[in-house]
């Protein structure tokens, strides 16, 4: 386990904490840096992971250090660097939307703010010398378990996407969860729904980079109702031994495959999501096309040029295992080329076209005489 002591601070986050000294103030690195120094030291980039401080000046100070706007300054953040965010220690006024407090007031010292936090393994700080943590975190980081902060039934109403954020950390870092959590979630499931659709699904899509072979958890959570996901989970099937695609959209393709061995019903669940719509054109696209796992299939269909999901097919074909070439092929016979050989045109020359470039992309090893022939082939059964 890492020692949180240790912890390989960036130069910009000593910067910005020295800068809170010299306003009279203490600033404390806090939440998810920990969590992944301690528990996944070997894959943690400094340069990569957003920052998160807690610090003990008044919210008006803390603003008068900040570099650009940030979207939670209402809520007492300010962005003091690049990926770094530094929320005032605070106590929360009552919130209407179990989420964002009606007002916030400062806070001290650095343990009452800790004290406010979801889970034991967030609820540590560091302010370059000491470690500060709740009662049980200690324990907690060394049994690599997750548990809530008091009593979990208040912490999950106060924001039901606690629930998911359980989840999604126990699939990330193979955690236990304590058994009051979990049957707490079980309880209150319910209220997850009160969570936006947006927020949901982010935390969903951050979920989606554990490994897939522990994705069955989210299912077996009751997560897969909160996501409204259609269909019933099966059991594990070949995405098991899947790399995490890159892509979320394509990630959540794999898990659809993953759980259920079907596309079926994600394009109409897409489409009632907030998406971005290049994910739910080609999200639609791949269950009208090739709705099961079809390695063959994904890898033909990432090398169509004329696939407008090809980059999705791609995707699949890559975490499935696919290292071979994925572009398009050079196409050999042009549309001129048939014109005149087989007295073609229109609909027809349009789709002997596709049915060639198909050809192609499933076996690129065809020669310009083998796909002439193929050619004829086609339009005399046809």
């Amino acid at each position: 386990m890492g020692h949180i002591q240790q912890i390989p601070l960036t130069d910009e986050v000593r910067s910005v904490m020295e800068r809170v000294q010299g306003a009279g103030g203490r600033a404390f690195v806090v939440g998810g840096a920990i969590r992944d120094w301690v528990w996944q030291p070997t894959t943690l980039d400094p340069s990569e992971i957003d920052w998160d401080l807690a610090c003990d000046l008044s919210l008006e100070e803390l603003n008068r250090l900040a570099v650009s706007h940030h979207p939670g300054e209402r809520y007492g953040t300010s962005r003091l660097g690049t990926r770094m965010g530094a929320t005032a220690i605070r106590r929360d006024g009552p919130s209407r939307d179990r989420r964002h407090p009606e007002h916030v007031a400062a806070a001290s010292p650095i343990d009452e703010d800790l004290a406010r936090r979801d889970f034991t393994v967030n609820a540590a700080a560091f302010d370059g010398q000491s470690v500060y943590w709740v009662s049980g975190a200690a324990d907690d980081f060394a049994a690599r378990r997750l548990r809530t902060v008091g009593d979990a039934r208040s912490r999950f109403h106060e924001d039901p996407l606690r629930m998911l954020r359980l989840v999604r950390f126990k699939a990330l870092y193979d955690a236990a969860v304590d058994p009051e959590a979990s049957r707490t979630l079980h309880d209150l499931l319910p209220l997850a729904f009160s969570v936006s659709r947006e927020r949901r699904l982010k935390e969903f899509l951050r979920f989606l980079k554990s490994p897939p072979s522990r994705w069955h958890c989210w299912g077996e959570a009751g997560l897969d109702a909160v996501m409204e996901f259609p269909g019933t989970a099966r059991e594990v099937s070949a995405a098991d031994n899947a790399d995490v695609p890159e892509h979320p959209a394509a990630a959540m393709a794999l898990y659809m495959l993953f759980t259920r061995h079907s596309l079926a019903g994600l394009g109409a669940w897409a489409q009632s999501w907030p998406l971005p719509r290049s994910w739910r054109s080609a999200l639609v696209r791949a269950e009208a096309v090739s709705p099961t796992w079809d390695l063959d299939d994904w890898t033909c269909r990432a090398r169509q040029p004329d696939e407008r999901a090809r980059w999705l097919f791609s995707a699949l074909a890559r975490a499935a295992g696919v290292l071979g070439e994925l572009e398009p092929p050079p196409r050999v016979l042009s549309a001129q080329e048939l014109m005149d050989r087989f007295q073609v045109k229109g609909p027809a020359l349009g789709m002997l076209l596709r049915r060639l470039s198909f050809a192609a992309a499933r076996d690129p090893a065809l020669t310009r005489e083998q796909l002439l022939a193929l050619a004829e082939e086609y339009l005399r059964s046809n």
